[in-house]
């Protein structure tokens, strides 16, 4: 596999998943394996992963279900870096779309899908934010191209009946208490 310049490929000790990741433009926390811990994910189960990155959390997930995982990933540098880690684990069942993640039921059938989930930006952006200056980090932690009404919408659309929604609630806490 070849790897871009800053770039590494990481596995868990408890796993066999490797990621490719960068410090440069995004690399996964443990926000990412709380989450794929936490969500249902039953052995026939739909999964699409909302603001992907990398790729961690749908990795993580894919091993648990025999049906497809979708990525969906609005970066195009971690969409690559997230594909590259799916043909690495030699995953058939997984594919990442570039893509801005409220178009999702565009390219995911709506009322299909057994789980969502994301790990989405947690910082409310207004004039007085101070914004992280690497624009890869910046969208990842900063609404500045999604928010939570927005993943919430689109979770909706997407989900079957009595399909669920995980998310990385620590930093949805965060976000509610620093607004206090």
């Amino acid at each position: 596999m070849e790897l871009l310049p800053g770039e590494r490929i990481d596995q868990l000790r408890s796993g066999a998943v490797q990621i490719i990741q960068s410090a440069e433009v995004f690399a996964f926390s443990l926000d990412a394996v709380l989450l794929s811990a936490f969500a249902q994910v039953k052995a026939n189960s739909r999964v699409v992963d909302l603001a992907a990155g990398n790729g961690a959390v749908g990795l993580f997930v894919a091993e648990q279900t025999r049906n497809q995982v979708t990525l969906v990933e609005l970066q195009p540098r971690l969409a690559d870096m997230a594909s590259r880690s799916v043909t690495l684990n030699q995953l058939t069942n997984v594919n990442v779309v570039t893509a801005d993640l409220a178009d999702t039921a565009q390219f995911v059938q709506k009322d299909t899908v057994d789980v969502v989930t994301c790990n989405p930006p947690y910082f409310k952006v207004s004039d007085q934010s101070v914004k992280n200056p690497n624009e890869h980090l910046a969208l990842a932690r900063h609404e500045l191209t999604t928010d939570f009404e927005t993943v919430c919408r689109v979770s909706a659309q997407l989900l079957k009946y009595q399909g669920k929604l995980f998310w990385s609630i620590a930093r949805i806490a965060y976000r509610n208490c620093s607004a206090r």
